[in-house]
């Protein structure tokens, strides 16, 4: 191979290296954890350079293949706990922090009757808005699964909420109505 051509194609891969690596840290990603994704990503992107349909949209493409190995990381990383964090007192009065804590363990009883995946992701969608396609992707499954898994997730959950324990710790904080948007 002609040495001038080998010296683009490490240029090149030097490039979406650094390219990479700066989306990451833009978003706030651990620098350790940033490089190990970045490796990742640049060995499935460059064995994948041939499947690039337009050279022009060269960023967005590695953009979406770094982002897309973050978000399965997180999603391999994080337990239900983690997901659904204690939410901070709202104030000082003892009585509406116990009642806040009533709740969210109520919330997190109920999201314990879920499919590990289907409580994934929902936490995913609604409590940090990934989209479905997003998590498809991510996931390496079809987007119809991962519809499918939210319906019945929120299925499940609206009836496990009807029960009087969740609806009177719900109604201690001032939650009247419980509405999944799309």
């Amino acid at each position: 191979m002609d040495d001038s051509v080998m010296m683009q194609g490490e240029e090149r891969l030097a490039d979406w290296r650094d390219f990479m690596l700066r989306t990451l840290l833009k978003r706030r990603v651990q620098r350790d954890l940033a490089e190990d994704l970045t490796q990742d990503a640049l060995a499935s992107a460059w064995g994948a350079r041939a499947q690039m349909r337009d050279p022009g949209s060269e960023h967005s493409w590695l953009r979406s293949i770094v982002l897309n190995r973050w978000r399965a990381h997180c999603m391999r990383s994080r337990t239900q706990e983690e997901l659904v964090s204690e939410p901070e007192a709202v104030s000082s009065d003892p009585c509406r922090v116990a009642m806040r804590a009533e709740a969210t363990q109520a919330a997190r009883s109920v999201l314990r009757l879920l499919h590990g995946r289907q409580a994934q992701m929902l936490l995913l969608r609604h409590g940090h808005g990934v989209a479905p396609r997003d998590m498809a992707r991510s996931m390496g499954i079809a987007d119809g699964v991962v519809r499918h898994q939210l319906h019945a997730g929120r299925k499940t959950l609206l009836q496990a909420l009807r029960t009087s324990r969740v609806q009177q710790a719900m109604a201690a904080v001032g939650i009247e109505r419980v509405a999944f948007p799309d």
